[in-house]
């Protein structure tokens, strides 16, 4: 807060954002530990906790990022700004499907966050069908129909993403 407007404050709120993700993540990890089942209910408000933070910072920036390339002028910095905007669109809709899963099988809190994910996607693929962050968030939707019981729409899902990969060259070590 006190220094707003040093040169890396921007980067920071950023990474806010995602660190408030990555601790949803980690609990989610930590609920797979069977020795972990007996605090399960209190890991879990902590994840749905870390990830109600992270909509709200990632939510913030995707607003900020948005006006910033609204006004950019210099194709560089537009790019820049671009790349940021698709990835915190993209962790916005991780933070979503991923705070689902915190929630009973059909209960309405898991529909309704998964629901928001699938709007979510839905928007990013039309945005950036092109772009190769699609092929992860592609994958992730084929989980989230998968969850909401849509099983065409999840194998649609997959496939898009397979069909994405193949539209790009294989690096020489065998990643892309």
């Amino acid at each position: 807060k006190d220094n707003g407007d040093h040169e890396f404050a921007e980067q920071a709120r950023f990474e806010i954002g995602d660190l408030y993700l990555q601790k949803g993540l980690f609990v989610i990890d930590e609920l797979k530990d069977p020795e972990k089942a007996a605090k399960a209910a209190e890991h879990k408000k902590i994840g749905q906790d870390a990830f109600k933070q992270a909509r709200q910072y990632i939510d913030s920036m995707i607003g900020r990022l948005h006006s910033a390339l609204e006004k950019e002028a210099d194709p560089k910095k537009s790019d820049v700004l671009f790349g940021a905007q698709m990835t915190a669109r993209y962790n916005f809709l991780r933070v979503h499907y991923y705070n689902a899963l915190l929630y009973d099988e059909g209960s309405a809190e898991r529909k309704d966050l998964l629901t928001k994910a699938k709007g979510q996607y839905m928007d990013f693929a039309l945005d950036y069908g092109d772009r190769f962050l699609n092929y992860d968030a592609s994958i992730l939707a084929g989980n989230i129909f998968k969850c909401l019981g849509d099983a065409g729409s999840s194998m649609a899902s997959f496939d898009a993403a397979i069909a994405l990969r193949d539209m790009y060259d294989k690096a020489k070590g065998g990643g892309y």
